[in-house]
């Protein structure tokens, strides 16, 4: 079948992917290079900082790790979007997809198969295949490199060489199992269409729809299967505090989990999570004071990590996102962003434009869902959710504030202050932010404006 052709509409398609793409890519530069510059304008460790544990030193390691990372950021962001760029105006998703079938049709008549037959998997198989190995090949060097900076700032226990080794094992995975769930996932939608007379794009909507309910639960499922890594609290001090405290609010202990992580990253934090009624109030191993100094391969981090009350103090930080029901929100939002992920990808994918826009004149059966699957994540979807990721944390900032509150008033105000300075030297970070940087980056407040509300608040209290 033939796709008609509408020069127009392509252009219209084409450029308005390549400006939300260089929107992206504009403000995330643009507030990268804002926050350098505040960075460089500060000069001295802030007034609220004056009369802390902060230390001086930290203050300069922090503007250097920052340094480091917004640059990486930058030429990562920038590279990212040149890729694109590329693959969108070389029609880079139809060449592959046209190499597919073309290496698919040199290779039928050695293959066992009748001459009657189409054989559309292989073609998908084949295409899937080939995306996924250069995906992991681009891949590998940004992450590489951001192992490299978070190794040097103490950040990392894994070596390079455990790294690629890490790497290599998951993109095999990838490469054996992704093009196989895709051509069996191509291959099941034909099937299942014949059965109620070739209505595809009805089946394709239920499981989608099927996906969408399914979503949040699978997170749940990816924690329970990391049971090795999560485990209860070890009995002793900070056990008997952080019962104490759950028992104050009425949180059940049993639902209090340590996490070793064994990430190449691992810097110190805390999570609440709720769906339906499983929940679990996270504690990141690193997070808690490394009191063992006998072992020399752990010198980088010994004296990191708060002590006991300060653990408490972020618990009860935590236990706010409980009360105030934040958790439900969260997994609403993931929710929500999935269903109109998938709703756009199906809007996409109907269009004939939008075929002509990746470089795919002609196609057959099922088989040309795949690659307008993959083409939709990819340019359209990814940069969809992003925009949504930026609107949801301007309530995630407030909401972060909120618990800060809730801590205060179960009279943690100035145990959470100190454990913030604490987190903010081990974790290198810039106490100062610019404002615009905030806004498109984070999703939590800078720590200099947690401190002020935190002492506004308990002055109100």
């Amino acid at each position: 079948m033939h796709i008609p052709e509408n020069d127009l509409m392509v252009q219209i398609f084409t450029y308005g992917i390549l400006s939300v793409i260089w929107i992206h890519l504009g403000a995330i530069v643009w507030s990268n290079y804002k926050n350098l510059n505040k960075m460089e304008q500060q000069h001295h460790v802030p007034d609220e900082l004056q009369g802390t544990s902060y230390h001086p030193e930290a203050f300069g390691l922090a503007r250097l790790y920052a340094y480091q990372t917004l640059t990486f950021r930058n030429k990562k962001t920038i590279v990212e979007g040149v890729i694109l760029t590329c693959v969108i105006l070389t029609n880079g998703i139809g060449v592959l997809w046209d190499y597919s079938e073309r290496t698919v049709a040199l290779i039928k008549p050695y293959l066992p198969l009748k001459k009657s037959t189409s054989w559309p998997w292989l073609g998908i198989f084949f295409f899937t295949l080939c995306y996924t190995i250069l995906e992991r090949v681009i891949l590998y060097l940004p992450e590489l490199e951001e192992f490299e900076i978070e190794k040097y700032f103490g950040f990392s226990r894994a070596s390079r060489k455990k790294l690629t080794k890490s790497f290599i094992k998951v993109s095999i995975l990838k490469v054996i199992l992704w093009p196989v769930y895709l051509t069996a996932f191509s291959w099941g939608l034909q099937k299942l269409s014949k059965l109620i007379e070739d209505k595809s794009w009805t089946v394709l909507s239920l499981m989608g729809f099927s996906y969408w309910l399914l979503f949040p639960t699978l997170i749940v499922v990816v924690i329970l299967a990391n049971s090795k890594q999560v485990q209860p609290l070890p009995e002793g001090g900070l056990k008997t505090r952080i019962d104490s405290l759950a028992d104050k609010v009425n949180f059940p202990k049993d639902c209090i989990f340590v996490l070793h992580s064994t990430k190449a990253k691992n810097h110190p934090n805390a999570f609440h999570l709720k769906f339906l009624n499983f929940q679990r109030l996270i504690i990141f191993e690193s997070l808690i004071e490394f009191k063992d100094t006998s072992n020399p391969e752990t010198l980088h981090i010994q004296g990191k990590g708060l002590s006991d009350p300060q653990v408490e103090a972020v618990i009860a930080h935590e236990l706010g996102h409980y009360h105030l029901s934040h958790g439900f929100w969260g997994v609403t939002y993931l929710q929500l962003k999935t269903l109109l992920s998938y709703l756009l990808t199906m809007w996409l994918i109907q269009y004939s434009v939008f075929y002509n826009v990746i470089g795919i004149s002609t196609y057959g059966n099922n088989s040309y869902l795949i690659p307008g699957l993959i083409a939709a994540d990819l340019f359209v979807v990814q940069y969809t959710s992003k925009f949504l990721d930026f609107l949801f944390a301007i309530f995630q900032r407030y909401t972060e504030t909120q618990a800060d509150k809730y801590a205060v008033r179960l009279g943690y105000g100035h145990t959470l202050e100190s454990a913030l300075v604490k987190l903010t030297m081990d974790n290198y970070i810039f106490p100062v932010d610019d404002a615009f940087y905030t806004v498109i980056n984070c999703t939590h407040p800078s720590m200099i404006t947690r401190m002020r509300n935190i002492r506004k608040c308990m002055i109100s209290n």
